[in-house]
């Protein structure tokens, strides 16, 4: 999570180990940026990941009031933004989320890299 250029929040997936499974990264993510800027909402911030968030995530995203969501990859099976459903455009939502592939730069000749990334239970992560 990153805001006025400032990584505010990191996280890693930790489902497992933890024994949460709303443990996603973008989860862990989200609570490191609320405890660091002292608010749950995360107003100006962007929120970089390798892969398309699920819709649990993507919602989190959206009551966080995030502001721009980038990513690295489509997720086929679970993804809520472009590839399973486009859950950040439901028309119930009042709060807008942003989001962008880098992937869809790449394809379009602009480039574009995360600075932080969706990872593994073995610590690599955002």
């Amino acid at each position: 999570m990153v805001r006025d250029g400032e990584i505010v929040g990191r996280g890693f997936n930790q489902p497992i180990g933890g024994r949460d499974p709303t443990a996603h990264a973008e989860i862990v993510a989200i609570r490191d940026a609320a405890r660091a800027l002292g608010n749950y909402r995360l107003v100006g911030t962007t929120m970089y990941v390798t892969i398309e968030p699920c819709m649990m995530c993507v919602g989190a995203m959206v009551h966080a009031r995030i502001g721009t969501l980038v990513f690295g990859a489509p997720e086929p099976k679970a993804g809520a933004v472009v590839s399973s459903c486009h859950a950040h455009e439901l028309p119930s939502l009042t709060t807008a989320l942003t989001s962008s592939a880098a992937y869809w730069k790449r394809t379009a000749g602009r480039s574009s890299r995360s600075s932080s990334r969706r990872g593994d239970e073995s610590g690599n992560g955002t």
